[in-house]
């Protein structure tokens, strides 16, 4: 007798997070398949918890997308919910801007979509003088 379930008669069945095979002789393929979920499920625990530790966001158009992991000579974003960058893109720290950098896509790789930096300039509050400001010259007059 069903009750409400999805039949299909395959060595292993997937059902809503249910893992079943029907008999013994299925039990590599059942033990294959419970590995490859458990890791499924690790790699987007291990995504979301990077993205709720990371304060970095990357800034493409008008749309934020949190960076999971940078380095040196790059950065990382999720595989699935970034569009494909590259040029010109500014990196923020929460709302601090402090990077604009001229970026490639570089690899995806378990979730993760590597870019690489052709260039990375700290990012400027202000324009920068063409003449030497001295430190010690007056800010305004009082009269």
């Amino acid at each position: 007798m069903n009750a409400g379930a999805r039949y299909e008669d395959s060595e292993v069945v997937v059902d809503n997070g249910l893992i079943t095979s029907r008999n013994p002789g299925d039990l590599d393929a059942f033990c294959a398949k419970i590995i490859e979920e458990v890791r499924e499920g690790l790699k987007a625990a291990q995504i979301a918890a990077l993205k709720k530790t990371s304060r970095l966001r990357v800034l493409v158009g008008e749309e934020f997308h949190p960076v999971l992991r940078m380095w040196k000579d790059g950065f990382a974003v999720e595989e699935d919910t970034a569009p494909m960058m590259r040029g010109l893109v500014d990196i923020y720290d929460g709302g601090h801007h402090i990077y604009q950098c001229l970026i490639v896509a570089s690899e995806a790789e378990e979730g993760e979509m590597c870019y690489e930096f052709k260039r990375n300039t700290t990012a400027q509050d202000q324009a920068p003088l063409d003449f030497y400001r001295d430190a010690q010259a007056p800010v305004g007059l009082l009269e």
